[in-house]
């Protein structure tokens, strides 16, 4: 009998404590915006920081949020942009344009 508690005690833990997890993520589970995936897509994803965040994600999310212009994205630039849906256009007058360049 004393060899069996413990091998019985441990799986019954576990299975209490993924119940608990489990029902924590589908309690505390957080909406991501899908445009931020979007912009994500659209950019390098070199991780490179040239845009003053330490990666693309961030960058993209900063740029939904419009606390970063379309444009900050150094090694992209505008070319990425043209090619965007205009579900993705983010505060397109924020956006570097050089001569010539058109939003459709």
């Amino acid at each position: 009998m004393n060899g069996i508690l413990p091998v019985l005690a441990v799986p019954a833990i576990g299975m209490v404590i993924g119940y608990l997890l489990g029902f924590a993520a589908l309690y505390f589970k957080v909406d991501k915006d899908p445009r931020i995936d979007a912009v994500a897509a659209l950019l390098p994803n070199g991780q490179c920081g040239q845009c003053g965040f330490p990666g693309c994600m961030q960058a993209a999310a900063a740029m939904v949020r419009g606390e970063a212009p379309a444009g900050a994205c150094t090694p992209g630039g505008a070319r990425p942009w043209r090619n965007a849906s205009p579900s993705c256009w983010i505060f397109p007058l924020t956006m570097p344009m050089t001569t010539g360049q058109a939003w459709l």
